[in-house]
């Protein structure tokens, strides 16, 4: 047991309430570690998170009253406790809540299942009660609200200033021998697309090798973002998948990218399978490079196609150059997502801050 707060400065809010002897917060993960992601399986556990965090205090309609983008900060202390890295690993991306209704409401007629739908999905909805899916909504694809999560790990501190200069992005892909290979062309041209006629100072590091990719960093020096696009995993250990000296694979964990990479950008994009993933026993590895000092850290959840991949990259750093905050860049570069082709990979994006992460863009 424990307990959660909420702040809300803009909608003057400081309460606190107990978690209880069972939170839910792991089972939510569990929910979405089905991988079964139909568009009402994806509101029905969004609407478990959204009323949770209603509760008998109100809080998630009390949060909707502020300005879109709402950003949810879930704060933890700097090294969790496995009650709080389980709030971390949760999926708060798909927080819902079902519209409100005008006049007498229509009876809910009996939920059809489908045949492939695991049981836990079953028995979620049947916790839920009679609900009308078409009425629900993820608040952060409602364009009035955009909510946005944010993970950070450790008490805010002051930011690093922001930058004065036209957005800087140092990239690298790695595709050692063995693994399936990467739309890595299409992605840098993406990545060059993405600012317009504003610019973009972009460096591209091809050899896949984090101790070139160190160099680069070192030979650069300040630069907004690094974006690391490779095969990544959470089996014994959380990894990315790099290049050794003739192609190899060669794994790097938390303590490998931060002792190769030395100079820590103001985000470092993991876009690779799982870095930011749920596990019982290991820690992602954004949120392992958090508690490490990192001021910032974007993985994805799970597996990610190439098209979600890129679009989510393209929509980013866009924003980025629009001189748009971090969280409120990824706000509006997930609804962005949803609306292409790629649109089934939106809830998967994760952002952790450490405590200098944050801040915006001059």
């Amino acid at each position: 047991s424990g307990r959660v707060a909420l702040r809300c400065d803009e909608l003057d809010i400081d309460e606190r309430r107990d978690l209880g002897a069972n939170p839910p917060f792991a089972e939510w993960s569990q929910l979405y570690a089905t991988g079964y992601w139909s568009r009402e399986a994806l509101l029905g556990i969004g609407l478990a998170i959204g009323n949770w965090l209603d509760g008998a205090q109100r809080w998630l309609t009390q949060l909707i009253r502020g300005t879109a983008p709402i950003i949810l900060t879930i704060e933890t202390g700097p090294h969790p406790n496995p009650i709080e890295k389980a709030v971390l690993d949760a999926p708060w991306e798909l927080l819902a809540r079902l519209e409100p209704t005008t006049g007498t409401a229509k009876p809910v007629p009996p939920r059809a299942t489908n045949p492939l739908e695991p049981r836990e999905i079953t028995e979620l909805f049947t916790r839920l009660g009679p609900i009308d899916t078409q009425r629900a909504t993820h608040l952060a694809l409602d364009p009035g609200l955009q909510l946005t999560t944010v993970r950070r790990v450790g008490p805010a501190a002051t930011p690093r200033a922001p930058s004065q200069f036209r957005l800087s992005v140092l990239f690298m892909a790695a595709q050692p021998d063995g693994l399936a290979g990467l739309a890595v062309d299409r992605e840098e041209a993406a990545i060059r697309r993405a600012s317009g006629s504003i610019g973009m100072d972009l460096a591209v590091e091809d050899s896949g090798n984090l101790e070139r990719l160190g160099d680069l960093v070192a030979q650069t020096g300040e630069c907004d973002v690094i974006q690391l696009s490779c095969h990544g995993a959470m089996k014994d250990s959380a990894v990315v998948a790099l290049e050794g000296p003739l192609g190899e694979r060669v794994d790097a964990t938390a303590d490998g990218l931060s002792l190769g990479i030395g100079k820590r950008p103001r985000l470092i994009f993991l876009s690779a399978c799982s870095t930011a993933g749920a596990s019982d026993v290991l820690w992602s590895l954004s949120t392992d490079l958090c508690r490490r000092g990192w001021p910032a850290v974007l993985g994805w959840s799970c597996g990610v196609a190439d098209p979600g991949a890129i679009a989510l990259a393209a929509a980013l750093y866009r924003q980025l150059a629009l001189r748009v905050s971090l969280a409120e860049a990824l706000a509006q570069a997930r609804v962005l997502v949803a609306r292409c082709d790629a649109g089934a990979e939106w809830h998967k994006a994760r952002l952790f801050l450490g405590p200098g992460g944050g801040g915006g863009r001059k």
